[in-house]
């Protein structure tokens, strides 16, 4: 009678134990068959989805194009410069919407006296749209800045739920600093 170390050993050799583990075979053809093979239980999420690092560097235009496209997606991962150039689109389009404003108003304020009420009443209107225009820009830009946010956050190694930390004060530098950190090295699947 063969012993237990006898039939295992005989067992692993053999090549019906490689062809249904890929245990024992080539590295080839083992990521060839898991990859064919899917997930069970997970369709579409095969193991041959390809994996990524940390989030790509993208340029200004990439970055701006990934976030809207991505407009409520809070899956995945943004690299530093994705979540730094939208934080900048953002920035240079308050600012750039402010200064119309201001303009607006100092050219409201010097027509006024040679022009008379007609030209203020038009000017204040025009202040007022330029106003809710910027009101509903804001508006519109919270969700994708807060999804661009976590992935941020996930990318640099922290819990999603860190987003909230802005609440408090000082907060917002704390989450500033998470922001800045490297991204970690684990990989995730692309969405």
């Amino acid at each position: 009678m063969p012993s237990y170390a006898d039939a295992q050993a005989e067992y692993l050799g053999s090549p019906g134990y490689a062809a249904t583990t890929g245990y024992g075979a080539s590295p080839a053809a083992a990521s060839t068959t898991v990859a064919a093979a899917g997930a069970p239980g997970y369709p579409g999420y095969g193991y041959g989805v390809p994996l990524v690092g940390p989030g790509e560097p993208m340029s200004f235009g990439q970055a701006i194009r990934s976030v809207f496209r991505q407009y409520a997606g809070f899956g995945g991962r943004a690299s530093r410069s994705e979540f730094w150039y939208f934080s900048l689109f953002v920035s240079l389009a308050a600012v750039a919407m402010w200064l119309l404003m201001v303009i607006v108003i100092l050219v409201t304020g010097a027509t006024s006296a040679v022009a008379g009420e007609a030209a203020v009443f038009g000017a204040s209107m025009l202040t007022g749209v330029i106003g809710m225009t910027w009101f509903a820009g804001a508006l519109a830009i919270i969700v994708p800045s807060w999804a661009v946010t976590v992935r941020r956050l996930r990318d640099a190694g922290q819990h999603w739920a860190w987003i909230f930390i802005s609440f408090v004060p000082f907060g917002g530098i704390v989450l500033i600093v998470m922001c800045c950190q490297p991204a970690k090295p684990w990989a995730l699947p692309r969405a």
